[in-house]
């Protein structure tokens, strides 16, 4: 099954911030934080996002990075095709029987 995983902790230590510190700079609850860490996240509004990836790049400014963050440096998609005796089985029939 493909999956979608957050990598704001990864953002997090490479800026030497806290989720608090961001949490209070980006104005968004620190529990939407802690779950997008923890992996805990179902939903994430764009407005959310965009005040997270903001905020992300000013302090990286701020503190003299060049990198700047964007939605795939946060959030990646990984895709998995299920085999069956080399029959992609996502793209089957409903009623395929597996043998």
């Amino acid at each position: 099954m493909s999956k979608i995983t957050l990598h704001l902790d990864e953002i997090l230590n490479e800026l030497g911030i806290t989720r608090n510190h961001l949490a209070v700079e980006a104005k968004v609850r620190p529990t939407t934080l802690l779950e997008m860490v923890h992996g805990k996240t179902q939903a994430v509004k764009f407005d959310t996002l965009i005040k997270i990836l903001d905020t992300l790049n000013i302090i990286a400014f701020k503190n003299c990075f060049e990198r700047r963050y964007t939605i795939g440096d946060l959030i990646k998609y990984e895709f998995t095709l299920r085999m069956v005796n080399g029959i992609p089985i996502d793209l089957m029939d409903d009623d395929f029987e597996e043998v």
